[in-house]
């Protein structure tokens, strides 16, 4: 399965083998960067409207965090790695959640700074790296 958003604002799932659509969802506003898939769920940010976990299978929301005009709840793709869901908002902070629940692990307003909304957080060697204005930080958790 493929899961890709498009710019009509909609969130697809596509057949790998064949190209088919298995299901469609207009989730209420247009994806910010990939969205990420990880442990039979889609997590897709939705920006100031709100981060999602979906059903793969169905595109029915398992759990949705609501962000708001003025801080937006996500402002870069979601990122999964180790059994945590990571992003970045747009007020500069790393956050760490729990991807069955979407509960915040925890949040570093030092380590990211969110200066495009297609700048992912990436996870490598122990490290979570951000991008800010003044470069890339790491922040080892």
């Amino acid at each position: 399965m493929i899961v890709t958003g498009a710019l009509d604002a909609r969130l697809y799932a596509l057949d790998a083998a064949t190209g088919a659509v298995l299901w469609n969802i207009n989730p209420g506003a247009r994806a910010i960067g990939t969205p990420a898939v990880s442990g039979g769920r889609v997590y897709l940010n939705l920006g100031a409207h709100s981060l999602r976990a979906i059903d793969p299978a169905t595109g029915a929301t398992i759990w949705s965090v609501a962000g708001s005009q003025l801080a937006p709840v996500a402002s870069t793709p979601p990122t999964v790695a180790n059994g945590v869901l990571y992003h970045g908002t747009g007020s500069g902070t790393l956050v760490a959640r729990d991807p069955a629940t979407g509960t915040i692990l925890w949040s570093d307003t030092t380590a990211v700074r969110s200066t495009s909304s297609l700048t992912a957080v990436v996870v490598a060697n122990g490290a979570v790296y951000g991008s800010r204005l003044s470069g890339v930080t790491a922040h080892h958790p």
